[in-house]
Formats: C-alpha cells, sequence, structure tokens
C-alpha cells in the first residue's frame, strides 16, 4: 500500500466541526494492535457500497465500546478500489 489518508470529523463543544487528519497507519495499527485493559469493540450495520466497478464510496454506521461499556458512535466513510496486488505490495 503506498499511501493511506485518515481522518476523524467531530464537533467541539461550541458545536463547531473539527476535522483532525490521522498522520500514519503506523499509529493507528499501533492503537488498535496494542492490547488494552478493556476491549475494544466497533460493531458496524447499513452498511451501503456504491461502487460498481473498479471503485466507490462506502458509508456504515457503527457504534464504539470500552469492554462493555459505551464510548460513542458515528459513521465510517470510506473508498474502495479493487486492484490486482503483487508480492510485496502491501
Amino acid at each position: 500500500m503506498k499511501q493511506i489518508s485518515m481522518a476523524t470529523v467531530s464537533k467541539d463543544k461550541n458545536g463547531n466541526p473539527v476535522i483532525r487528519q490521522e498522520t500514519s497507519l503506523d499509529g493507528f495499527l499501533k492503537a488498535v494492535g496494542t492490547p488494552h485493559d478493556k476491549a475494544w469493540s466497533e460493531p458496524v450495520w447499513a452498511v451501503q457500497i456504491q461502487g460498481r466497478r473498479k471503485y466507490g464510496p462506502g458509508l456504515d454506521k457503527y457504534a464504539f465500546y470500552l469492554g462493555k461499556t459505551f464510548s460513542h458512535c458515528g459513521v465510517d466513510a470510506f473508498q474502495l478500489l479493487k486492484a490486482q496486488m503483487e508480492s510485496g505490495d502491501f
């Protein structure tokens, strides 16, 4: 994978939109791949894939739990690309 872009959109205490760019895939993988005191769970539903050819947008709704305690919920938006990968591309 040559390049990845991730961002989180939320609201501040005054209700203004805030966009936080994630700086690296490595940081994200470290955060989700490191053991935690409580299990992280993110069930998804209402998945919509709109691409019909080699690429297209997708959406889903999610809820995030720390152990059995609800933390937050939202919508994931992502782009899908159908591509032939060669050994060493990932």
